[in-house]
């Protein structure tokens, strides 16, 4: 049976289920996805639609704000002690955009619900700066090892190991297009006044 909405658009009114549908989505579409996607989309499938009160709604039910709902509780859901992480909710919610996606390019919804949501943001690590104290004592201990002059470029220019590890030969030529913002060696000076005892 179709229906006219607001807009013009003629939409199907069946009332099946998304769970019902995503079922439907792997059957039909599922096996022109690789191998590897097409298992991770069950196992999401399965874990976080199948057993949610979302899966149980009927497709023509489902507004914006219950996936947001659905988003929300993600971002929070717990999984071996530990919430699940920013990307493993966006993974979630573009399976589930991609079951909503397929519903209205055959014609059963209007337009995708699980479109305009925010999506949780990754936090970027803090940054441990060592402190010029803390660098003594680890090229103190590392005084005479035969990579010192590596803890050596570490304390001082802020390079990162495979910057450090990207450096040739004895004399510890590098290419500064290859360093953490352009990092360069420092001067004696500068790594004398930065070690003083």
């Amino acid at each position: 049976m179709l229906a006219t909405i607001p807009r013009g658009e003629v939409v199907a009114t069946t009332t099946i289920t998304l769970r019902a549908w995503a079922a439907r989505c792997l059957e039909v579409f599922g096996p022109s996805l690789q191998d590897d996607t097409r298992r991770s989309y069950v196992s999401a499938i399965h874990h976080h639609i199948d057993n949610d009160i979302l899966g149980g709604m009927a497709l023509r039910d489902i507004r914006p704000s219950h996936v947001q709902a659905w988003v929300n509780n993600r971002t929070n859901q717990r999984h071996k002690d530990a919430p699940l992480s920013p990307k493993t909710v966006k993974n979630l919610h573009g399976v589930l955009s991609w079951v909503l996606h397929l519903a209205v390019t055959e014609g059963m919804i209007a337009s995708n619900p699980a479109a305009n949501v925010k999506l949780p943001q990754a936090r970027k690590p803090q940054r441990k700066v060592m402190t010029p104290e803390r660098a003594r004592q680890i090229l103190e201990l590392a005084e005479g090892s035969p990579d010192y002059a590596a803890y050596v470029l570490a304390a001082t220019t802020g390079m990162r190991r495979s910057e450090i590890l990207g450096c040739a030969g004895t004399a510890l030529i590098c290419n500064p297009a290859h360093t953490q913002s352009g990092a360069r060696l420092p001067s004696t000076r500068r790594a004398a006044s930065i070690f003083e005892r």
